[in-house]
C-alpha cells in the first residue's frame, strides 16, 4: 500500500482505504455472500446466477463501499449473506 500511496501523491492522486472483507464473494448484483460465488478468476453467484470476472466484481464491490459509506464506514457483514 506504500508504494500506491507514493505513486499516487507523485502524481496528486487521491487514494483512501476501504475494509475488503467479503469483497471478492460479494455478489456485487444481489448482496449475497458466499463462500462459492468465487472461483480463481471468474464469479458466479449461487443466488443469482450473474457471472463476472471475480476481480472486476470484487473491484465494483470496493468502489460501491467506499460511495456508501459516507462519513462512518459501512460494514456488509451485517446484512443478511442468504
Amino acid at each position: 500500500m506504500q508504494c500506491v500511496e507514493y505513486k499516487a501523491e507523485e502524481r496528486g492522486v487521491f487514494v483512501d482505504k476501504v475494509n475488503p472483507q467479503n469483497t471478492s464473494k460479494r455478489c456485487n448484483e444481489c448482496g449475497s455472500v458466499r463462500d462459492n460465488n468465487r472461483h480463481r478468476d471468474k464469479f458466479e453467484c449461487q443466488r443469482c446466477s450473474k457471472q463476472n470476472h471475480a476481480d472486476y466484481n470484487a473491484a465494483k464491490n470496493i468502489a460501491e463501499l467506499y460511495l456508501l459509506r459516507g462519513p462512518s464506514a459501512v460494514s456488509w457483514e451485517h446484512q443478511s449473506i442468504c
